[in-house]
């Protein structure tokens, strides 16, 4: 039944919430059941955002006001009376916002009907990349995290390790980065590329830094990797998780290798190829390209059941010299300047939604830094919708 917790919360139906109780679904880390909507005194809401600050600094969670249970499990769906679910659902959200320190990269909260007019209200917050966060309502000062048991305080040395954790995160995606690059440069990678320039993607949830952490790999190949440069692949197992590629003989143009953990990693070399006197970046191709594969990503992300946030980086490998190739046309002109380092490493975005209408508003910073890579800045007209 931990189906319902990979759900989009607009999907969410009564029938969800009675196989939770049919199946006595208890609560456990990652969900807790309320009777009631918390109260409208300063207790009530202290109680509200250390509810949900402690989803935030642990696995992330759904919180179901509306639910009955008996110890621990749920009995009953009476549900909450809400007169007006979007003026409920905004009341809640600024109380969030306003009360929570720093404040959460994201939560979704939604009041769902039942068929006897009454709502489950439905708080779904996903794991934090900016833990720990601190209740600050009413000049409170505490963070709180949560165990199968439910939520607890954390004290100074659980703080303190909250800290470090967070700071190690960072430090182990650009780790993984950095490896990354390092193999592809020295030629170790699951097919054979070209000796030429090469675009980097790579997607890293942040639960791939958990133990254990494992997607279903069948079903990520029956939804099929997406490659940069497009068109259809071959894909097959292997040691790091599942890969595609173009099978073109001794050596192939580019692929995508899905990891065990949830990270993706896809490289591809046609879209860099040097044309014409001098090697450029095709701005108008470099856009559309990344765009359609990371919404691709983050569509098969959703299929498997992946928690945002995610990491996203680019990287530009064997670049030095390379200029923006501008579309025709473009009025007025933009002086060139040429990329002076081999490779331009893109600094890391964080994708907080997987939602993949957004797939250019979380690639735009991306854009922008390699235009500035070749001395310009990136015109706000050209977009890649």
């Amino acid at each position: 039944m931990t189906s319902i917790l990979g759900t989009e919360i607009e999907s969410l139906e009564e029938s969800d919430f009675e196989r939770l109780r049919d199946d006595g679904y208890a609560e456990r880390k990652v969900i807790e059941y309320k009777r009631a909507l918390p109260s409208a005194n300063d207790a009530g809401r202290k109680e509200f955002l250390a509810d949900v600050s402690s989803f935030a600094n642990s696995a992330g969670g759904l919180l179901l006001y509306g639910i009955e249970e008996d110890n621990g499990a749920p009995t009953g769906i009476p549900g909450v009376d809400i007169e007006d679910p979007d003026a409920e659902q905004l009341r809640w959200d600024q109380i969030t916002r306003a009360g929570i320190a720093p404040r959460l990269p994201r939560i979704d909260l939604r009041a769902l009907p039942l068929a006897s007019g009454r709502y489950v209200l439905a708080i779904k917050v996903p794991r934090s990349w900016a833990a720990p966060h601190m209740v600050t309502f009413k000049n409170a000062s505490r963070f709180y995290a949560r165990t199968s048991a439910g939520k607890y305080q954390l004290d100074v040395g659980e703080i303190r390790t909250s800290v470090l954790g967070s700071a190690s995160a960072t430090d182990r995606l650009r780790a993984f980065r950095a490896e990354r690059i390092s193999s592809i440069l020295g030629g170790e990678t699951p097919v054979s590329l070209p000796e030429t320039a090469k675009l980097v993607l790579h997607l890293v949830p942040l639960d791939a830094f958990t133990p254990g952490r494992a997607i279903d790999l069948k079903r990520a190949m029956a939804v099929g990797p997406a490659l940069l440069s497009g068109g259809s692949s071959d894909s097959r197992y292997n040691l790091d998780g599942l890969v595609a590629y173009y099978d073109t003989g001794l050596t192939t143009p580019g692929y995508a290798q899905i990891f065990r953990d949830g990270s993706i990693e896809a490289v591809d070399t046609l879209l860099l190829k040097p044309r014409g006197d001098r090697p450029g970046i095709p701005s108008e191709g470099l856009e559309v390209r990344l765009t359609k594969t990371v919404v691709a990503y983050l569509d098969l992300y959703r299929s498997l059941g992946v928690e945002p946030p995610v990491y996203l980086m680019v990287s530009l490998l064997g670049v030095r010299g390379y200029i923006m190739h501008l579309p025709q046309n473009m009025f007025p002109p933009i002086v060139q300047h040429s990329i002076e380092r081999d490779l331009a490493l893109v600094p890391e975005v964080v994708i907080d939604e997987l939602d993949s209408i957004r797939a250019g508003e979380f690639l735009k910073p991306v854009f922008e830094a390699v235009w500035n890579a070749t001395g310009s800045e990136r015109p706000t007209w050209l977009s890649a919708d």
